[in-house]
Formats: structure tokens, sequence, C-alpha cells
């Protein structure tokens, strides 16, 4: 087993914060979909809706768990704001992982807010 000496050496099991923004660690129920981009609007790829919740958030971004595969980059998360109401934010999925049969872990970057069109 090996012993650390009490040195201002930084531990070689903590990892150093990558962002520039700090980030929030929560647990807040998300329905994520893909979506393809037609210039300053999106389309939903298909009908296949991804469960999960969002774990950390950020002003910038969102890490997500989710069960199902997203067939592109570009992904609506939608949740509920609190008793405010439902939003929608077009994200851009910059890295995922395939953890299970049903568990995916991805980061994305958000791009903007969804509004419908009328």
């Amino acid at each position: 087993m090996a012993e650390f000496s009490g040195t201002k050496q930084r531990s070689p099991f903590r990892r150093r914060e990558r962002r520039s923004v700090h980030r929030w660690s929560v647990k807040i129920p998300v329905t994520i979909f893909s979506v393809m981009s037609l210039g300053r609007r999106v389309k939903q790829l298909d009908e296949v809706i991804a469960v999960g919740l969002a774990r950390d958030i950020s002003p910038r971004g969102i890490g997500l768990s989710y069960d199902q595969p997203m067939r592109s980059q570009f992904v609506i998360v939608e949740f509920d704001l609190f008793g405010q109401g439902t939003r929608q934010l077009l994200t851009e999925l910059r890295w995922v992982k395939h953890c299970d049969e049903y568990e995916f872990h991805g980061g994305g970057k958000f791009l903007g807010v969804v509004k419908e069109a009328h």
C-alpha cells in the first residue's frame, strides 16, 4: 500500500476541475430527444424519447444520465422549472458513455432555449 507524505503535492486520487464555470449537483427528471438542425429551427428525428436525470448543471451546460441512445449530437433536454412551466434547451452532446444496457451518461453544451413555432 502506498503512503503519501504531508507535502503540498496533489493527491493522485483528486481530479482537477477542467471547467471554467461552477457546476451544481442536481437530480432533476428530464426527457431528451434527438433533433436535426435546420438553421435556426430544429426538427425531432423520431418518436424515441429518453428519460433520465440531470446530474449536474452550469450556466453553460448539463451532465445527464438517461436510458436510450441518441441518434444525433443535437438534442432537446426538457424539464419542469419548479412550477414555472416546462423548459426546452437545445443542447449539443459533447461526450457520451454507454455504461450498461439502459444506462448512458453524457455531457452537453447549451446552444439556446427552444421556442415553439406558432
